[in-house]
């Protein structure tokens, strides 16, 4: 090798910058690939606080899911009680038989007053 061949006197000075020019694109693309793994490497580092995040935050909605449960059980002993209820009033109102001359007491007390009474 003689010196000028070493200080780069090459005979076709194209060729340095062709071959230079072929490591641009894999260089790029793996820039890109050392940057996504990087991305990826801070997403993997962040899970365990999303999991530990996301663990809570569904611990809390189940506890709020048991309480509105509590809450509507009572609701519905409640309303089922109600239920019972308006039956039973439903059964004394005038009326109620399949006997058309049947009068509630309100009805019965303004005849008497009136004196319109059977």
């Amino acid at each position: 090798m003689t010196p000028s061949s070493v200080r780069g006197s090459d005979p076709e000075p194209e060729r340095g910058h062709r071959v230079l020019g072929s490591l641009v694109g894999p260089l790029m693309v793996s820039r890109r690939l050392l940057g996504d793994l990087e991305a990826i490497s801070e997403a993997v580092r962040g899970l365990p606080s999303f999991e530990r995040t996301l663990i809570t935050r569904l611990d809390d909605l189940h506890a709020e899911l048991k309480t509105i449960r509590a809450e509507l059980i009572a609701t519905n002993a409640i309303t089922a009680d109600l239920r019972d209820q308006v039956a039973d009033a439903v059964e004394h109102l005038p009326g109620h038989d399949s006997d058309d001359d049947s009068r509630g007491p309100i009805a019965r007390a303004r005849d008497a007053i009136s004196g319109q009474a059977d």
